[in-house]
């Protein structure tokens, strides 16, 4: 889902510091991510169940859709607090110094 979010926000770039493997080696691999994507969902190891209740899920997308009230997605409002969540992350980072 956060591949995701940070594709929907559409942001112009991605900027980031360290590597997979630099990731990985402070115990954060996710080398089965990469390896998984490119499967099947029925060859991956998380059972995936597709369109259960779809229609259901189609008419809360229709029901948006039709809402007079909604607020429109405005990809610079979307980036904008991307960037002010990595810069509090940021910040958070240099206290734990």
């Amino acid at each position: 889902m956060c591949l995701g979010a940070i594709y929907w926000a559409r942001p112009d770039r991605i900027v980031f510091a360290a590597t997979r493997a630099d990731a990985a080696e402070a115990g954060f691999d996710d080398q089965l991510i990469y390896d998984e994507l490119p499967l099947p969902p029925e060859q991956r190891r998380i059972s995936t169940t597709a369109q259960v209740l779809r229609e259901e899920g189609r008419a809360v997308f229709a029901a948006w859709k039709s809402k007079a009230d909604k607020t429109a997605y405005d990809r610079s409002k979307m980036a904008t607090r991307l960037l002010d969540i990595i810069g509090a992350v940021a910040r958070w980072l240099r206290r734990l110094g």
